[in-house]
């Protein structure tokens, strides 16, 4: 598992066309195109993961955060897709790349939680 890099691109693009089918998912499926994984991408790189094997793409997460005034974090993390090639669904990759997700979302929401309490 890594960041997803720029060459990344087309392979979470196909794989998520694999993955979000009409017939599977009819909603996300309308939602799922190439700006989509782009958009994360230019935003929020840092949130962006892929899982490789063989210089395939085989699994991905896209997240970002929010930012909320008036609440005691300010930054939320949003898991926005997580993808897994079916050969490789029931292995707990998925569970992987969420667990480093989250990981990433967490150090940057204490951080901002700790600059607003200015204790960095």
């Amino acid at each position: 598992m890594r960041q997803m890099e720029i060459d990344d691109i087309s392979g979470v693009y196909h794989l998520g066309e694999e993955l979000f089918t009409s017939e599977e998912f009819p909603i996300l499926y309308r939602t799922w195109d190439a700006y989509e994984v782009t958009d994360y991408f230019t935003s929020d790189s840092d949130y962006c993961l892929v899982a490789e094997l063989e210089g395939r793409v085989v699994g991905f997460v896209l997240a970002t955060t929010i930012e909320k005034e008036g609440t005691a974090w300010k930054k939320y993390g949003y898991l926005s897709w997580i993808g897994v090639a079916e050969a490789y669904q029931r292995t707990g990759l998925a569970l992987r790349l969420y667990k480093k997700i989250v990981t990433a979302v967490i150090g940057i929401s204490l951080a901002a939680y700790f600059r607003s309490k200015k204790w960095l």
